[in-house]
C-alpha cells in the first residue's frame, strides 16, 4: 500500500461502508463517486466475483445455478472486505442479501446503507442499462421480461423485505454522485 497507485485516503471510516439496494439504483456508480473524492478503497463484488469465477456471473448462473453464486458469495465476501487494510466502500449486488450468512456478515462488519429509489426510477436505470450493449449486470433479474414493469414491481416487494434491517437508509431518486454527495454528508465525510 505505499506505491503510488495506492489509495490515499483523505479520510479513514471506523467500519467498512456496505452499500445495498435493487437492480437500477446504480450502487457502483454511487461508491465510486464517494471513492473518488475520499480516496476510500472501493469493492464491487459483482466485478469481483466475476474475476475469482473467470466469467460473467450470468454465464456461472446458467452452468452453476443460482444458489451455487450464493454459496460462492457467502465463501468470498468474507476475503474481500478486508483484504484492502483499511476499511473500504463495499457496493454489494442487489441478491447478496438473499443469503442469510451474508446479512449476518454484514450486520456485524460493516455500516450498510440502503439505496432507496422509486419502482419507476430503478425501472427506467434498468431500461436505461438494458438497453445498451454493454448490458451484463441487469440479465441476473430474476424476472421473465426485465422490460415488463408489473414484473419488476412484483419483485421490488419481494427484496424490499431484505433491506428492512437497514438503519441508514438514502432516498435517493437522483444521480449517484448527488447520493454519493449525500451519503458523505451522512457519514460527515466532505
Amino acid at each position: 500500500m505505499d506505491d503510488y497507485y495506492s489509495p490515499h485516503p483523505t479520510t479513514i471510516l471506523k467500519r467498512p461502508l456496505a452499500l445495498c439496494g435493487f437492480w437500477g439504483a446504480q450502487i457502483p456508480e454511487t461508491a465510486v463517486g464517494i471513492a473518488s473524492v475520499t480516496g476510500i478503497p472501493f469493492v464491487d463484488v459483482e466485478r469481483r466475483l466475476e474475476h475469482h469465477l473467470g466469467m460473467r456471473l450470468q454465464d456461472y448462473v446458467d452452468s452453476a445455478g443460482f444458489q451455487q453464486l450464493l454459496r460462492v458469495e457467502e465463501k468470498e465476501l468474507p476475503k474481500m472486505i478486508p483484504a484492502y487494510g483499511m476499511p473500504p466502500i463495499v457496493a454489494l449486488q442487489p441478491q447478496t442479501l438473499l443469503s442469510a450468512k451474508n446479512r449476518a456478515y454484514l450486520h456485524k462488519h460493516t455500516d450498510m446503507y440502503y439505496i432507496e429509489k422509486s419502482v419507476f426510477v430503478l425501472f427506467a436505470n434498468i431500461l436505461e442499462v438494458l438497453d445498451r450493449s454493454e448490458a451484463t449486470r441487469f440479465f441476473q433479474i430474476p424476472v421473465q421480461d426485465p422490460r415488463d414493469i408489473s414484473q419488476i414491481s412484483t419483485l421490488f416487494k419481494r427484496y424490499k423485505m431484505y433491506y428492512r434491517n437497514i438503519t441508514n437508509i438514502v432516498e435517493a431518486n437522483m444521480h449517484p454522485l448527488k447520493v454519493a454527495k449525500k451519503i458523505q454528508q451522512m457519514l460527515g465525510v466532505l
